[in-house]
């Protein structure tokens, strides 16, 4: 009987450290091929939304900025995978893939996009990068120590310790570097404390200041009017879940604003100009009517919640860059001179 417990004991010893074994096996796969790092980020994601790192790369005078969540995006929400949308996502992201190496579906993280900057975290590899972008023209040069690749006149991606790509074109990259050492938009608190009014949980987040939170004497003896921000979170479900907040000049601009987009949502495609006749100005203005608005006068400002279906989006992207140049949508739309500060 001792001898069967000892050999019992033994399988047991034996079994423990095979298990043990395929465990550390498992674990070295997952860090090689990027499963564990991707897991981590996921959880990161889901328990600890809040992120204002990467605002960390940002020039402090930036207007704009969308913040964009990989691991919250669900692709159904976006439509079919024939659909418009989703076309054109994976064929930037093989393109990217291709020239760099980088699976923007996978090694991205979260990234923050600007009118001139796209600033990635994730996990990536500069040597590689390198290698691959040498064979596109791109050439290293530096800034401030710090190395960066550039294809002369057109642009520049900059690698910071195989954690954060930041890409744009050259004088964007510099303005960014002097950013991650000196003066950032993280510390702009009119701009965090705008993004954390959505949440950061959402998959998309952004925000664009219309005005200035600290006007000129000019502006205040002439009187400020016109919204100063919008900030807006897209959520996924069965399509594209919007929510806008407009931060007006002041608390009894908020009713204002609301009666204006009441009275132009009532006839919407009146609105739109000439555009209101193409698939793109219906789209929009079947989106304007169903929106829910609520203005709050204590806080001045105005909420906006709209929902877009997969189907719907689809549509509406397609129609926007077939049927409507950027300029004649500019011109056209009247709520942009409403949106301008003094108007």
């Amino acid at each position: 009987m001792a001898k069967t417990g000892g050999a019992k004991r033994k399988g047991w010893i034996r079994a423990k450290w095979i298990a043990l074994l395929l465990v550390a096996l498992g674990v070295f796969a997952a860090v090689e091929t990027g499963w564990m790092g991707f897991g981590l980020a996921a959880l990161r994601s889901a328990t600890f939304p809040r992120d204002e790192a990467l605002l960390e790369w940002v020039p402090p005078d930036t207007l704009a900025v969308i913040i964009v969540d990989p691991h919250r995006v669900r692709p159904g929400g976006l439509g079919s995978a024939q659909g418009f949308v989703r076309e054109n996502l994976d064929r930037v992201r093989a393109n990217i893939k291709k020239a760099t190496g980088v699976d923007l579906g996978f090694d991205v993280d979260k990234l923050v996009l600007t009118p001139t900057l796209a600033v990635l975290r994730g996990r990536f590899d500069e040597g590689k990068i390198t290698d691959q972008l040498s064979e596109y023209k791109y050439t290293k040069t530096e800034y401030k120590g710090q190395r960066y690749l550039v294809r002369t006149g057109e642009d520049a991606l900059f690698v910071s310790s195989d954690a954060i790509i930041v890409y744009g074109q050259e004088a964007a990259i510099k303005a960014s570097i002097d950013a991650n050492s000196g003066v950032s938009l993280a510390r702009n608190e009119s701009v965090t404390a705008r993004l954390s009014e959505i949440g950061w949980n959402e998959p998309l987040l952004g925000t664009i200041e219309l005005a200035s939170d600290r006007p000129s004497l000019r502006a205040m003896i002439a009187g400020v009017s016109g919204p100063r921000a919008v900030t807006v979170g897209v959520r996924e479900a069965q399509g594209l879940d919007v929510t806008a907040i407009v931060e007006t000049a002041s608390p009894s601009g908020a009713g204002d604003f609301a009666k204006f987009l009441e009275d132009h949502r009532g006839d919407a495609t009146q609105s739109l100009g000439t555009v209101a006749s193409t698939d793109f100005g219906k789209s929009l203005g079947d989106l304007a009517k169903a929106a829910a608005i609520q203005p709050d006068a204590t806080h001045g400002r105005v909420t906006v919640r709209a929902h877009l279906s997969g189907d719907a989006l689809s549509a509406l992207v397609r129609t926007a860059q077939s049927s409507v140049p950027l300029q004649e949508m500019v011109k056209t739309l009247q709520v942009i001179q409403f949106l301008a500060p003094g108007g």
